[in-house]
């Protein structure tokens, strides 16, 4: 991996700047007019402040941008459910992986390089998501470390087959799964939608 040294750069608030010496993936030395021993490759930050990785800890960018499509004019929570299901049944691979890729070329520009994406899994969208997102996490793989969330939306006890599509997600390279209990249609199911959901994986 590349050595590199970040000259004049910014730390805290009524300090002055410093430099910052870096090996590999780790930083090694913080200090003033640092040697340059490693034919590391020199950035002046210009005085600009420099600070720790942003990370997204929840985005879903299969549902990226869909606003610009179909605007969620009450602002509730249903009418955005409302219009996202209309929308995702119409979902293809590559409107799915351009819009998503537009959200993390986005997210990279402005710092974030870890992000937990969480994609539906559904009888809309099927695992279309999980597909897409894992080949955008081998594309940026050098630059974003994403890990991927199968969420089953529309519920699972509503949706049996859903189950299914997140062991396949799983099987598809999808790291974790997520859990919607309010989808369900009653307290029994949404209490039995959690149970499966932690004790998911139990029989892959």
């Amino acid at each position: 991996m590349t050595n590199i040294l970040i000259r004049n750069a910014h730390l805290k608030d009524e300090q002055p700047t410093t430099d910052i010496k870096i090996s590999g993936s780790k930083i090694i030395e913080i200090g003033n007019n640092l040697v340059n021993d490693n034919d590391a490759l020199e950035i002046d930050a210009e005085g600009n402040v420099v600070l720790p990785t942003f990370i997204e800890s929840h985005i879903h960018p299969d549902k990226a941008f869909l606003e610009e499509r179909k605007p969620n004019v009450s602002g509730t929570l249903a009418e955005a459910l409302k219009n996202t299901a209309e929308l995702k049944a119409k979902y293809t691979y590559d409107d799915v992986f351009s819009r998503a890729q537009r959200l993390i070329k986005w997210s990279i520009r402005n710092g974030t390089t870890i992000m937990r994406a969480i994609t539906d899994v559904d009888p809309f969208e099927e695992t279309l998501g999980v597909r897409v997102l894992v080949d955008l996490r081998e594309k940026y793989k050098d630059l974003l470390n994403m890990q991927i969330c199968a969420f089953p939306q529309e519920g699972i006890v509503r949706h049996p087959e859903v189950y299914d599509m997140m062991e396949e997600s799983i099987k598809m390279g999808a790291d974790i799964v997520g859990g919607c209990p309010y989808s369900e249609d009653s307290i029994e199911d949404t209490k039995k939608h959690i149970e499966m959901v932690f004790c998911f994986g139990s029989k892959i």
